[in-house]
This record gives C-alpha cells, sequence and structure tokens, in this order.
C-alpha cells in the first residue's frame, strides 16, 4: 500500500494500492472487453448522472483535495465547481461527435462519389494526470475520453491518487461499466515503462514534466500521444495598461492555487517606466492575501505539494537574490507554505524564470521597449500560453503575432481557461490539445469513407 500525507500537517490521509505490473495486465485485459457499443445519448445520460452526483458531494471532494495537496478550501473549492461544469459540457458533447462531406467534384472522375469521414472511438486511451489538480485534471483527460466512448485507463499522480480513485468509484456508481473504465495507482519507476509500453494501449494523453514525457515519448512505440509539459508563461504591461487591473491579474495569475498551474503567470515583464508604480499596487494585493490553514475558508494561499518543493523554491528565491534580485513582499517558507514572493530585478539568466518554478512566485523583468518584451517572452523552451495587459491596439496585434506559445489572453492573466477552449502548447510545452471538444477529436480515429 501506498500512505498519502497532507502537506499541510505531514499526516496520513490515507493510503491505496501499490499496484503491480500483473495488475496493469489486468486492468487492460478488463478494458479489451469494452465493445464500444454505449451510443451518445446513453453516454450523455451516465456523464450527466455523475455530474449530479459529483456537484452533490462537493464537499467531500473538496476535503479529500485539500487533505491530498494542501490548496486552500477557495482553490479546492473552485477546482470542484469547474469539475463539475466538464461532466456538463461532456456529457453534451458526447452527442456531438461530428464527421464532415468532402466534396467530390474537385477532381475528374470523382463526380459521382460520396466522400464522408465520420469518428470512431480510437480504443484504450490511457491518461497520466500530475499533483497539481488531482480531480480537475483528471476529468478533462478521461471525461473526453469517456464522451467520445473510448476504454480508459487512468493513472492519476502518486502525490494524490485518492481524489482520483473516488472519482472513479463516483463514475461506477454513476452506472460506467468497468470494462469502459479502469485505475492503476502505483509508483512510477516500478510500473511507469510497463504501463506506456503495453501493446493494447492506443493513445496516451498525458500532463506532467518535461523529463517524463521525454521517457514516454521513449517508450510508448507507435502509439498516438498527446503531452502537455508545463509552461514558464509570462505575463506583459505595457505603457498602456490600466495597473489596477494589471496588478490583480498579476495576483490571480502567479498565486491562485498556490502559483502550482502549468499556465501559471511565472514571468512578470514589464517596461520600466511604469514597473514602480506597479509594484506598489501588486504590493498591495499580495500582502493582503491569507496564509494558513488550507481548511480555513478565509485562507488564501495553502501549501505546495509538499516540503521537498518548496525548498526547491525557496533555493531558487535565495539563488536569485545572491545574484541581484530584490525581494519586494514575502520570500519566506514554513514548512511547505511559500508566501507570496514578488521578486524584482530578474534576468533570465536566473534558475527562477529560467527554469519553471512551481510556486506563488512573482519575478519581475523590467525591459526598455514593447518589442524587447516580446524578444524575453520567446526567449524559454517553454510555450504554453502568455498574456498581455494592454490598452494600445498595435501592441495586442504585435503581440498575437510574434509571441510563440500555445494559447494567448489578452487583459486576462495566462492561466485563465474556460473549459472548452482549445489548450496545449508549442516548443517543450508538448502538442496535442485538450479543451473538451478538441480532446474528443484527439481520441478519436477519423476514418474516411468513399462510395
Amino acid at each position: 500500500m501506498l500512505d498519502i500525507y497532507s502537506p499541510y500537517s505531514n499526516k496520513v490521509v490515507g493510503s491505496v494500492k501499490s499496484c503491480s505490473i500483473e495488475d496493469i495486465n489486468n486492468a487492460v485485459q478488463e478494458l479489451r472487453k469494452y465493445k464500444f457499443n454505449i451510443n451518445g445519448f446513453e453516454r450523455s445520460n451516465l456523464i450527466s448522472t455523475a455530474a449530479k452526483k459529483l456537484e452533490e458531494k462537493t464537499d467531500v471532494f473538496i476535503d479529500i483535495i485539500i487533505d491530498e495537496i494542501g490548496i486552500s478550501y477557495k482553490d479546492a473549492k473552485h477546482e470542484v465547481d469547474r469539475s463539475v461544469n466538464v461532466l456538463k459540457i461532456c456529457a453534451e458533447e458526447s452527442k456531438r461527435i461530428q464527421g464532415e462531406i468532402t466534396p467530390s467534384e474537385i477532381s475528374e472522375g470523382f463526380h459521382d462519389k460520396l466522400i464522408y469521414s465520420r469518428r470512431d472511438p480510437i480504443g484504450i486511451v490511457l491518461c497520466i494526470t500530475p499533483f497539481n489538480h488531482p480531480l480537475n485534471q483528471v476529468v478533462h483527460k478521461i471525461m473526453p475520453a469517456l464522451a467520445a466512448n473510448n476504454a480508459v485507463l487512468l493513472k492519476p499522480s502518486r502525490k494524490c491518487p485518492i481524489t482520483a480513485q473516488k472519482l472513479v468509484e463516483l463514475l461506477y456508481e454513476s452506472g460506467f461499466p468497468r470494462e469502459m473504465l479502469q485505475i492503476i495507482t502505483g509508483e512510477d519507476a516500478v510500473i511507469g515503462k510497463e504501463l506506456v509500453s503495453n501493446k493494447y494501449i492506443n493513445m496516451i494523453s498525458f500532463t506532467g514534466s518535461v523529463p517524463t514525457g521525454e521517457k514516454i515519448a521513449s517508450w510508448s512505440g507507435i502509439k498516438k500521444t498527446s503531452f502537455e509539459l508545463g509552461g514558464n508563461d509570462a505575463l506583459v504591461v505595457d505603457t498602456s495598461a490600466d495597473l489596477d487591473h494589471a496588478a490583480q491579474v498579476a495576483s490571480d495569475g502567479a498565486f491562485k492555487n498556490s502559483g502550482q498551474r502549468c499556465s501559471s503567470t511565472k514571468r512578470i515583464i514589464i517596461e520600466s517606466e511604469i514597473k514602480d508604480e506597479f509594484l506598489k499596487k501588486f504590493k498591495l494585493i499580495a500582502e493582503k492575501l491569507k496564509v494558513g490553514d488550507p481548511k480555513d475558508k478565509s485562507t488564501d494561499i495553502g501549501t505546495v505539494i509538499d516540503i521537498d518543493a518548496a525548498k526547491v523554491i525557496e533555493n531558487r528565491i535565495n539563488s536569485a537574490v545572491a545574484k541581484g534580485a530584490q525581494i519586494i513582499t514575502g520570500g519566506n517558507r514554513v514548512n511547505a507554505q511559500i508566501h507570496p514572493t514578488i521578486i524584482d530585478n530578474v534576468n533570465m539568466k536566473m534558475e527562477i524564470v529560467a527554469e519553471e518554478t512551481f510556486g506563488p512566485i512573482a519575478p519581475i523583468i523590467s525591459v526598455e521597449s514593447f518589442e524587447h518584451a516580446i524578444e524575453v517572452v520567446n526567449s524559454t523552451p517553454f510555450g504554453l500560453n502568455s498574456a498581455l495587459i494592454s490598452n494600445n491596439h498595435r501592441n495586442i496585434n504585435y503581440f498575437i503575432k510574434n509571441v510563440i506559445t500555445g494559447g494567448i489572453r489578452i487583459n486576462e492573466a495566462s492561466s485563465f481557461r474556460n473549459e472548452m477552449l482549445p489548450y496545449g502548447g508549442t516548443k517543450i510545452s508538448g502538442y496535442g490539445r485538450g479543451g473538451i471538444r478538441y480532446a474528443m477529436k484527439e481520441m478519436c480515429n477519423l476514418k474516411t469513407i468513399l462510395i
């Protein structure tokens, strides 16, 4: 068994099975029994039932999420609410899987042919999820796969498998057959290679780190993969920006969910002439955030995932300061809690921004021109999301055209997301797209028919 510890209390909050290679083989054999015979209307009803049950158990899931990953009650409730919404949308989209008719008269000799395509389930989809959203990341992967009539094998993070296990139990209670959904929990080092290389897996959908993504790519063989491998997302603030709005967006982007989102704001790039005024406003907002017991409903910032992760963040802050950066507010660690930190005079050679730093940190990089800001945005090997606060239409258009990221937010945080938006990156942030409708398309086989 694997014991799961609370990052806030450091006490055991539950245990799950440490699965073996035999367990993987048994799960896959069970999934191979699925005949893809539950139609869209029936799948919609099953998912709607699950959405209702999840909504009814909101408080139960909030408690489990807080116990496992230590985020605040506010963040955990937001996660459950989003997850319910994902299920409701999947229930609708399961009835809207569409192909298309291709014009046949574009070539000589085809005028009497009917050409069309349809989307069939791809087969068994392996969904591997990270720790930072133990419910919402899971539903964003497995529910589009189920909505598209696939069989699903779920492997949640070793750090927070209890939430995922409770969700799977809820889906069984809602009527999903076991040959359509299985879960494997355990140590990646023990079962990871066997899991992703299994010849009966037809697709892998993975969210996690670049090194793990590279391992999966090398082990998986010839099968479809969709990777979301994190980001180093920038928020650019130009001289036309509403600085009150910019400061609030910066806070939301950098500090919500304890800064542990792939699309969190991890770099704030600002034109030097407005930096001081912006920092005054940003500091006031950051210092109003309450750090404390995650189950206290007034708490804004809980823990990061564990003490080791908090120490990495602390070391990167200290390293940046040693190289000339200045802490404006925060910078202190208490066990697995990092106080919201604004750190100025940062440059791209410092590890705190050269790497993806996963915590409530807001590094400030000042630039002398808007064009220079775009160069800094693009200077990282990551390319997930980016954001711009501006009222200058020329700058907005220049940003959209020249920034190399999978998603762009204008006058919103880089982390701002709707469940239906296509979501994914460029460069080493990965390939493939999430977002319910787009994920469903990824998880289908496009079959072309000519009659």
